[in-house]
């Protein structure tokens, strides 16, 4: 952010990025408002979980809760799913949609552990960027979930790699 430190970096910006590109190479984005670097960290998480894919893969979304009535999003192929080793748990407090900052609402997301039924949800390749653009938008929004890639089952076979959200153990809403 250029104006931290009493605009102090900004006047010095082309020094420090160029030593830190020396050190770590990174593409470098100028924060200019309120808001700026927790959009600009959602979109490069983003941008580093689709880049594990081929750019002509297709995206598999796995769904429990509200992705399973209401995705947003584009999908071409929907599937009954199981997967293993992490279950909903009400672990959670939303302070928005269901919830307010005087009486949060307790929230389901996917924690360690057990087993969850849900839906397989099939991204096609030329709408990934699009339609994971929406997706991180409504998952993505106030840090309570990771995204992380799970494997499910489905009746018509496995699928090795589907995107889940899964909850933020370190965030302040997280509920033991």
């Amino acid at each position: 952010n250029p104006k931290s430190q009493g605009g102090k970096l900004g006047k010095r910006w082309t020094e420090v990025a160029e030593q830190l590109q020396r050190a770590f190479p990174f593409d470098e984005q100028m924060t200019q408002g309120v808001g700026d670097a927790t959009r600009l960290a959602r979109e490069a998480l983003k941008r580093g979980m689709l880049a594990a894919l081929a750019p002509d893969e297709d995206v598999w979304v796995f769904g429990y809760g509200s992705l399973v009535w209401n995705p947003g999003f584009h999908f071409v192929e929907s599937r009954i799913a199981h997967l293993h080793g992490w279950h909903r748990s009400f672990c959670f407090w939303s302070r928005m949609g269901r919830g307010s900052p005087e009486k949060p609402a307790l929230m389901a997301a996917l924690d360690c552990g057990g087993t969850c039924n849900g839906l397989a949800l099939r991204i096609p390749a030329e709408h990934v960027d699009r339609e994971t653009e929406i997706l991180w938008q409504r998952e993505m929004l106030a840090g309570s979930y990771v995204p992380t890639f799970v494997a499910v089952e489905t009746p018509q076979g496995g699928i090795e790699e589907a995107v889940t959200f899964v909850i933020n153990r370190q965030s302040n809403r997280y509920v033991q």
